[in-house]
């Protein structure tokens, strides 16, 4: 649990009912329907896959919330949501929590790689807060439809996209998300069209 200074404000995981359905409520309300997955997802985890959820509490009042998800065999996590309640923004709380979520993964998780993925002006904040851009073609599947949208892949440390390596881990990376994380099959267009961009990564 981490505590503002001269504060009553607190980052912590959900421990009760409310802060569970108040959680559920903020990310209802910050994400359209396309970007979310449906809510009793949030609180899965298993063996393999631990969903890591803080909330910033203050009282009894969840005022924002970050959910991290860890997929432990392909050695990546995700950076999954972010949000601060409208009365909350504009005072750093997002930063503090982005901050926050990026010290558990240096220190608590055993994977070796957060991504992030964000449309233009919220990758400016991430970057400013510590992950690099990386050049890729990059587009984020729609729930509930065939569409996507594109964005900005960002990432926690820099991948080096002239090592071979790095290259095949990212690819690996992106495909268990497609699959996994947004239940594409191998032959939606939306995964081909992934995938053959990344091959056009040019190895130096």
């Amino acid at each position: 649990m981490s505590k503002f200074n001269h504060s009553n404000l607190i980052i912590c995981p959900p421990s009760t009912e409310q802060d569970w359905q108040l959680l559920i409520k903020l990310y209802e309300t910050a994400f359209p329907d396309w970007e979310r997955e449906p809510s009793e997802n949030l609180r899965h985890s298993s063996r393999d896959y631990k969903r890591d959820v803080s909330i910033l509490k203050d009282g009894e009042s969840v005022k924002g919330l970050s959910i991290v998800d860890y997929a432990y065999p392909q050695d990546y996590a995700l950076f999954s949501y972010l949000a601060i309640q409208n009365d909350a923004r504009g005072k750093g709380h997002g930063s503090t929590l982005c901050l926050d979520a990026i010290s558990r993964f240096k220190s608590e998780y055993d994977v070796s790689t957060l991504l992030i993925e964000a449309e233009d002006r919220q990758a400016k904040l991430y970057n400013k807060l510590g992950f690099s851009y990386l050049p890729l073609d990059y587009h984020v599947p729609k729930y509930g439809s065939q569409a996507s949208i594109e964005m900005n892949l960002l990432t926690i440390p820099v991948l080096n996209m002239a090592d071979q390596s790095d290259v095949s881990f990212l690819k690996r990376c992106i495909s268990h998300n497609l699959s996994f994380g947004y239940e594409l099959s191998k032959d939606d267009p939306r995964y081909v069209r992934q995938m053959k961009s990344l091959k056009k990564i040019e190895i130096n």
